[in-house]
């Protein structure tokens, strides 16, 4: 019977894995890629494929899956339940309904009028808004259901899931065939309009969580053992449950008003990343965003070539990439 890798080899690779995918997607795509040319030309069409195209749009999607899988990881230690994600809360439902809105005519009809760029900015502000009114709503649902508990706010997290899914049904059957395509093409996530505008927001918003989930490594080691045990210890269950939610929720809202809501990285990254190196969250913590920001970057790759020059969107290949690792998985711990 061989013996697993130990854990700071397993963090190795796990790193080389999620740095090697960022070379590999800039050399994959549907247009031959000359290196040496792209990188001494700068004026060749190599150079702006490299530079303008693939480079902003594999950071994007590296920083996408690390956020995304920070936001599970925290999710999952708050509600100590494997199967948490970032869209249980209703977040990403939020953020959807407000994209949507925004990308309708009777959501705001004055984007109509305007270029696919300044539309796709009005959908951004609207995800973003969508999410904060939805992250205030399960909040304070939350609070006077169980007095800010885990439970309460899982419980009022995936009864908005169903009210927003619903209202964002209804504005796709009442909007013209064209904004229901560009609403539903939204839904399914993707980095294909990425550009270097997009990633400063997303970047900033990882480097200030990061710290702040490394620093409460110990807190979420506690919290994932028990609401009575980390109270026990000492813990501030109130605030420290507030902090998980709304740097969770701000991850997400960033993340989904930027790409759109892609779905399972947050899921199956920080439970592969707890197969791998354990429960402990200083090596879980590194371990599940290298899982998922190699991961996203490389499905979003496989999007690229799969069916070019046709593209498909990542939320789709993240889902049939995703599954079947996640089942696997599973058996073999079993």
């Amino acid at each position: 019977m061989s013996r697993r890798p130990s854990p700071p080899l397993t963090l190795a690779l796990l790193l080389a894995f999620s740095l090697g995918s960022l070379p590999a997607a800039l050399l994959l795509g549907a247009v031959p890629l000359e290196l040496g040319r792209a990188l001494h030309d700068s004026t060749s069409s190599d150079a702006l494929i490299l530079w303008q195209v693939r480079a902003p749009r594999a950071l994007l999607g590296w920083t996408a899956g690390a956020a995304l899988s920070l936001a599970g990881l925290l999710l999952q230690a708050l509600f100590r339940n494997p199967l948490a994600s970032p869209y249980t809360l209703g977040i990403s439902s939020g953020a959807a309904l407000g994209a949507g809105l925004a990308l309708s005519a009777g959501g705001l009809p004055a984007l109509g009028l305007l270029p696919e760029g300044a539309r796709l900015l009005g959908a951004q502000g609207g995800a973003l808004a969508g999410a904060a009114l939805a992250g205030a709503l399960v909040w304070a649902l939350g609070r006077r259901a169980e007095r800010g508990g885990a439970g309460g706010l899982l419980l009022a997290g995936v009864a908005l899931n169903f009210t927003l899914a619903s209202l964002l049904l209804l504005l796709q059957v009442l909007a013209d065939p064209s904004q229901s395509l560009r609403i539903l093409r939204w839904l399914m996530g993707g980095l294909d309009a990425a550009a270097w505008g997009q990633l400063p927001a997303p970047a900033l918003v990882l480097a200030l969580a990061l710290p702040l989930a490394w620093g409460g490594a110990r807190q979420l080691d506690l919290l994932s053992l028990g609401e009575e045990t980390a109270h026990g210890r000492g813990l501030r269950l109130p605030l420290l449950t507030g902090g998980i939610f709304w740097l969770s929720s701000l991850l997400v809202a960033v993340l989904v008003a930027a790409t759109g809501p892609i779905g399972f990285v947050g899921l199956m990254a920080p439970h592969a990343a707890r197969l791998l190196v354990g429960p402990g969250h200083r090596r879980l913590i590194p371990a599940a965003l290298a899982l998922g920001s190699g991961f996203l970057v490389l499905a979003d790759a496989a999007a690229r070539t799969a069916l070019a020059p046709a593209e498909l969107p990542v939320g789709v290949i993240t889902a049939c990439l995703g599954g079947p690792v996640f089942l696997l998985m599973l058996l073999r711990r079993t």
